[in-house]
């Protein structure tokens, strides 16, 4: 069997974007772009390994949407939450925390963000502790997977949102379907 070379060539540079900042997350979104989560500075972990959900102090995350043609730039200022994940949501982008905690009598972090190409925000909303992946489809419907603390509990959640190991959203964080099919423990792979 031979070893057939592959040369890979970039399809785009954002050399120029990434100054100052840290790539938190790529993704594919379902519209066919590349996103690109930033932050101008990764948190530390909380005992070196458990990702922390609020912030002490405020951050500035920037997007960047990438075609092999052009590259769009979404600043958002003043941020205090410690967000993940990226996805296009209809025109707007939907960030995600993977962790938030539940402090107990109705008070829990909003760990979705809903922007605008401006970096304001429209709205926020609860998605559950241990995100292990969240995609958007085109329709806009949100897919989110848990890990194990997603799906057992940990930061304050006894009854974990996650439990199901996956699920689905509307556009405004209302619940549109809930694994009773599979048990799983951990969902490490998500393709929408």
């Amino acid at each position: 069997m031979s070893n057939p070379k592959v040369n890979l060539l970039p399809f785009a540079d954002i050399s120029n974007y990434v100054e100052g900042f840290d790539i938190v997350s790529t993704q594919g979104g379902g519209d066919g772009l590349v996103y690109v989560l930033l932050m101008n500075q990764i948190p530390e972990r909380k005992r070196g390994m458990f990702v922390q959900s609020k912030l002490n102090q405020s951050y500035t995350y920037k997007v960047l949407i990438v075609t092999d043609q052009n590259i769009e730039e979404v600043v958002i200022w003043g941020q205090t939450f410690n967000y993940h994940y990226v996805q296009p949501l209809h025109d707007h982008l939907l960030l995600v925390g993977a962790r938030c905690t539940n402090y107990r009598n109705e008070q829990f972090d909003l760990n979705a963000k809903v922007c605008d190409l401006d970096g304001n925000t429209i709205r926020e909303f609860l998605l559950g502790d241990g995100i292990q992946s969240a995609q958007v489809t085109e329709k806009g419907t949100i897919w989110t997977s848990y890990f194990d603390e997603g799906v057992f509990g940990n930061y304050g959640w006894s009854d974990p949102i996650g439990s199901c190991g996956l699920l689905a959203w509307d556009e405004h964080g209302n619940k549109l379907y809930e694994n009773h099919e599979a048990d799983i423990a951990d969902c490490y792979a998500l393709n929408v």
